[in-house]
Order: structure tokens, then sequence, then C-alpha cells
């Protein structure tokens, strides 16, 4: 990570891990969502495979975990959490965004969502919140809540991107929940990919690192 285009902002209660554009000028974003325990920190070695022409935003989640850091949605009642349990931080997230790319004259961009185990469940949320902002949903070892599908069901159009990727010796979130996503999308006309990486656990598989960075350059 390259220090002189980084800093951290606290904006509206909610720090942000921000990486300016290495190139002159910004013509995407891209919202890094990590999961259970992570941080506005965790998800910076991913960094490096995002375009240099990129703004990278990433937030720190609203709740504390346990043993440490923060997260999306409270795992005491649900390994998986529903919609309405993540409800709360997704809104408090997408005020944060929308404000912060009003005051920055970036309303007109195109979204990429990257999200890691319970920042996966997040960017489904907001791909089915905001779809008119969002170019390509990367979720990665994650699952979707439960009520998610039923409003991206409802959408006019079927034009978001998925790239769906999940290590095969998961132990934490199974690889079926990641291959029942994928069919359920393709069910209501959707066309995402899927890449299971045979040898990952609960971690972004190199086989899968590979194929996303083959779709970025």
């Amino acid at each position: 990570m390259n220090e002189k285009h980084s800093y951290t902002i606290l904006q509206n209660d909610m720090l942000l891990n921000i990486r300016k554009p290495i190139t002159a000028h910004t013509n995407e974003i891209w919202l890094m969502l990590h999961g259970w325990t992570g941080d506005e920190h965790s998800m910076d070695s991913f960094w490096h495979y995002i375009p240099e022409s990129a703004l990278i935003i990433a937030p720190r989640a609203p709740l504390p975990a346990s043993p440490n850091g923060y997260g999306w949605a409270n795992i005491k009642d649900a390994m998986f959490p529903d919609y309405e349990s993540f409800l709360p931080a997704v809104d408090k997230l997408l005020s944060v965004l929308l404000f912060f790319l009003k005051e920055n004259n970036l309303e007109h961009l195109k979204i990429n969502l990257f999200g890691f185990s319970q920042g996966s469940a997040v960017s489904y949320m907001l791909s089915s919140l905001i779809p008119d902002k969002i170019e390509l949903v990367i979720p990665v070892a994650g699952f979707m809540p439960d009520g998610t599908l039923n409003h991206l069901s409802n959408l006019p159009n079927r034009s978001l991107r998925f790239n769906v990727y999940h290590g095969a010796m998961d132990k934490l979130v199974p690889v079926t929940m990641a291959k029942e996503i994928v069919s359920d999308l393709q069910k209501l006309g959707y066309d995402p990919q899927l890449c299971v990486d045979e040898k990952a656990g609960h971690k972004f598989g190199t086989s899968c690192i590979e194929h996303l960075k083959s779709i970025l350059n």
C-alpha cells in the first residue's frame, strides 16, 4: 500500500480508510467490506488487486465484535444473521457512503462492492438497495442474508454483475451456500459467475485471486 495515497477519516461517526486514485483521474469506486472481527484496515491486503484509477473506501463496521474487532450484525443469536439483523448497520453505511460521495462530487461514478465473509452479506444487501449505483459485486467466502433474494427479485432489471468466490474447504461458511446463491440468482435471471478454490478454506484462494486479476485487467 502506498501510504501517501491513503488516509483515514471519521465520517458521520463511521471510520473510513481511503485510498486515493494513484493515477490522475478517478473513474470508479471500490467499497471494501470486512468480515466479523475485522476493521477498516482488514481489506488492505486486497488493495493492490484494484485498478490504480479507482478510489477505495474501506469502512469500519459499527458493532463491536468478540473477541475483538467489529462486525455488521451480531452472531450471538445466529451464525448467519438475516436481512433485518444487518439492516441497521447497512442503513448507516449507506447514509455515510452517499454523503461522502456527494461531498466529494463523486455521485456520478459507479461502485464496485468487494466483501469478505460478513462483508459479502453486506455487499449483497447493498446491491439490492442501490442497484443503479452498483457495477460489480464480489462476495468472498460469504453468504446472502435471508430475505435479500426477495429484494433482488423485485428489481426492474438483471444487469447487476456478481462474481462469487469461495473455498471448497471453508468450515465457517460452507461452499454449498455459495453454490445455492449462484443457483438462486440464475433462477431470477442474473448471470453470476462462481469461482471455487479447491484448496482454500475461509479465505480468498489463489486460483480465485488469479480469476479476479484476469477480469480486472
